[in-house]
């Protein structure tokens, strides 16, 4: 019996090791389900054709992701995912290539306004939030007194979701300060889905010389990321 109590207590233990452990994760999770891939991340290359890759020890930033499907003889063949990623150093943020078509997103049922911060709908980066997940995200965002609480809820959610211009747009509508709408316009910029109509946030600014500036950041984003 006490032999029995004592490989109980062994087995307990190793799970709580090993839960904790998974708990205290950090960084970007890399997958590819059907092929090797070649993961690049600001343009250093991380990995040699791998089904899986995890990449630790990643500051809150921004990170530009690219990952090339790998040819027969370990070389690259082509780009299959190509994109800013905001981590923001907590958890693990999940990149999953799929199929030829490229990037494939496991993308579950919606959150419920009542259990919005559930993990559906939001867990994988990269996917569209839908008219309700967005005014739900609202909805919370606006309920928030302090810059530092809404600038913490906007970059969880940017962490694992895209944004539309006229969704940008109220956001920083929502800014008293034309300093916070300057901050928020180049944390969203990325995330950005059309990005061709962004020049309506841009002109939210109140004044024209940071119109110019923000233009030019902007614009050497999009340079940054055609490399």
């Amino acid at each position: 019996m006490k032999r029995f109590f004592a490989v109980a207590i062994t087995i307990v233990a190793q799970i709580l090791f090993f839960s904790s452990f998974a708990q205290n994760l950090r960084g970007l999770r890399i997958t590819s389900e059907e092929y090797p891939i070649i993961v690049y991340i600001d343009q250093q290359e991380i990995s040699m054709p791998t089904m899986s890759c995890f990449v630790a020890n990643l500051k809150r930033s921004y990170y530009h992701i690219k990952i090339y499907r790998s040819s027969r003889f370990g070389g690259k063949e082509r780009c299959v995912y190509n994109q800013k990623v905001y981590y923001n150093g907590r958890g693990v943020v999940n990149i999953v290539v799929g199929s030829d078509y490229g990037d494939s997103f496991p993308w579950p049922p919606q959150d419920s306004e009542d259990n919005w911060d559930n993990g559906n709908g939001w867990n994988n980066y990269g996917k569209e939030m839908s008219s309700d997940q967005f005014e739900t995200f609202y909805k919370k965002y606006k309920k928030l007194s302090f810059e530092s609480e809404r600038e913490e809820l906007l970059s969880y959610v940017l962490s694992y979701s895209m944004l539309y211009s006229a969704q940008a747009l109220r956001l920083v509508k929502d800014c008293s300060f034309n300093s916070e709408k300057k901050k928020l316009i180049e944390k969203v910029y990325p995330n950005i889905i059309d990005k061709h109509n962004f020049y309506q946030v841009i002109e939210e600014l109140d004044f024209s010389s940071d119109k110019e500036e923000m233009y030019k950041k902007l614009s050497k984003l999009n340079q940054d990321a055609k490399w």
